[in-house]
């Protein structure tokens, strides 16, 4: 892991606490909800009583962002200036008090879920080690049939390289063979379908 440097820690620490004072985060569910915010978070007690009435108590990061609307998504405001936030990187602020040093992996492939059990630091290469299979292709991970061949061929990205992994009589045979070469470097992040 990357070392924080001080500055990032007291950043960390303050946006924490921000959040811890705006939401309320179910880690069991992964969903947040509004608090009632102080009056520091406002201008005037006019805007807070208004702010609170509305918004106090109703479910907050619910907006639909990303690719095929898959990730939730929120507003909230920091120093005066709206900042989107992403769920699952509010989610491991508001409990581990830092940000995540490259990116979060959804374990269960589920965008929007969001809880904390659910979600890891990862690269950007673990985080693709753990999508679901193309739905295009009728053969299991590692596995493609050349059009002029009547065998299977295996590979896979080992070491940042593609590597072929041999002709095979079945795609069982040709997806064991990939299982096989991807288990040890993938580890934990391995997704066989």
């Amino acid at each position: 892991m990357d070392e924080i440097n001080e500055a990032d820690a007291v950043l960390d620490s303050e946006l924490q606490r921000y959040l811890k004072e705006c939401f309320l985060y179910e880690p069991d569910t992964g969903r947040f909800w509004w608090r009632h915010r102080p009056l520091s978070h406002f201008e005037t007690s006019g805007m807070a009583a208004s702010w609170n009435t509305r918004w106090a108590g109703t479910e907050a990061f619910v907006s639909r962002v990303g690719k095929n609307k898959a990730y939730l998504a929120g507003r909230v405001t920091i120093d005066g200036e709206y900042v989107k936030m992403l769920a699952h990187v509010a989610a491991w602020i508001y409990v581990y008090g830092v940000r995540p040093l490259s990116q979060i992996d959804h374990k269960n492939t589920i965008k929007s879920d969001n809880r904390i059990d659910n979600l890891r630091q990862a690269t950007q290469t673990e985080n693709n080690w753990n999508q679901t299979k193309r739905k295009a292709s009728p053969y299991p991970k590692g596995v493609y049939k050349p059009r002029d061949k009547k065998r299977f061929v295996a590979q896979a990205v080992l070491g940042g390289k593609n590597t072929f992994l041999g002709y095979f009589d079945t795609p069982d045979e040709a997806h064991a063979a990939w299982l096989k070469a991807v288990t040890p470097e993938r580890g934990d992040f391995l997704r066989v379908a």
